[in-house]
């Protein structure tokens, strides 16, 4: 229990269960909303990174570096390695599970496997136009529509639980980065990457519109979630960037951090939730709770003081 000794990568959410992974083939799980973690072995000693989970009911999926994939069919308490598809010896860098147990795992080199039965038997695709590049996140819905997106700013498109892909058209012509981060609720989705590139699609990725953070920032999107009832939006990235939306149409609103002591600590796992008010008052519900997870260590760069001269002095 407690704090984990590892860089926790991803966290998963199902029937009030918490799940962790991260670096040194970390593994946990939490039934009081991360208060007491119970660290569990990774399967054959593994002591690689764990760069995903996903959840659905009592099975879990996770993957990781060097073609990693382990399965656990009791919340996370027990862990088995998986054969994947094809001998895949690159990193695995984001996996998804829906409801019905359709898994779609996406890395380095262009690599797409697929999976029907909660991630027992996997099948390997083939990217649109050659791609060998590497996908940082994939999402899938229960109707089968998936959308994939990673380096040189590919967005990639299935819509038969990822059997097959498509190429879409990015919105900002002239942005060759990283997408890092994509979201889907209902035809919504969003997507972001480096240099506080943010997209939104409201056709599950067909077309695309340019979004931008609030105050002009520019700073690396690592993580987004939405959610298109409440009309909430939360993306989280390098540099301290915090922001949130109240309408998911491009208009956003900053977050401060705060400084000093009140800063977010190291190596702990946050929940989130919000809500907003009417121009009458009235309060809306709040939204699913969601999670981020902070790095092991980081180094703080602290404000600086004015020294000298005296303030206004001529």
């Amino acid at each position: 229990g407690g704090t984990p000794t590892q860089a926790v990568q991803q966290a998963a959410y199902t029937d009030g269960r918490l799940i962790l992974v991260g670096a040194a083939g970390y593994l946990s799980y939490s039934d009081n909303g991360g208060t007491t973690l119970n660290v569990v072995t990774a399967p054959d000693a593994y002591a690689d990174t764990f760069n995903s989970v996903a959840a659905s009911g009592n099975y879990v999926v996770a993957v990781g570096n060097a073609g990693k994939i382990v399965r656990s069919t009791n919340k996370g308490v027990i862990w088995t390695t998986v054969t994947q598809a094809n001998s895949y010896a690159g990193n695995f860098q984001a996996v998804v599970m829906n409801a019905q147990g359709g898994c779609i795992a996406v890395g380095a080199n262009g690599e797409i496997q697929t999976s029907s039965d909660y991630g027992l038997n996997w099948v390997k695709r083939t990217p649109p136009a050659s791609y060998s590049g590497t996908y940082y996140g994939v999402v899938l819905t229960n109707n089968g529509v998936a959308v994939a997106v990673g380096s040189a700013a590919a967005i990639h498109k299935s819509t038969d639980y990822g059997a097959t892909w498509t190429t879409k058209t990015k919105a900002t012509s002239g942005y060759s980065g990283a997408f890092r981060a994509v979201a889907i609720d209902g035809n919504y989705v969003l997507i972001g990457g480096d240099s506080g590139e943010m997209e939104s699609s409201d056709d599950t990725g067909d077309t695309w519109i340019k979004r931008d953070l609030a105050g002009g920032s520019t700073a690396q999107i690592n993580s987004i979630d939405i959610d298109l009832a409440k009309l909430v939006g939360l993306v989280v990235g390098a540099t301290n960037l915090v922001q949130t939306s109240l309408r998911l149409e491009g208009v956003v609103t900053q977050v401060t951090v705060p400084a000093g002591s009140d800063l977010l600590k190291t190596g702990r796992t946050y929940w989130w939730s919000g809500r907003y008010q009417d121009a009458v008052g009235f309060w809306s519900e709040w939204s699913k709770p969601t999670a981020f997870a902070t790095q092991a260590n980081f180094s703080y760069v602290r404000q600086p003081s004015n020294v000298s001269p005296a303030n206004g002095a001529i």
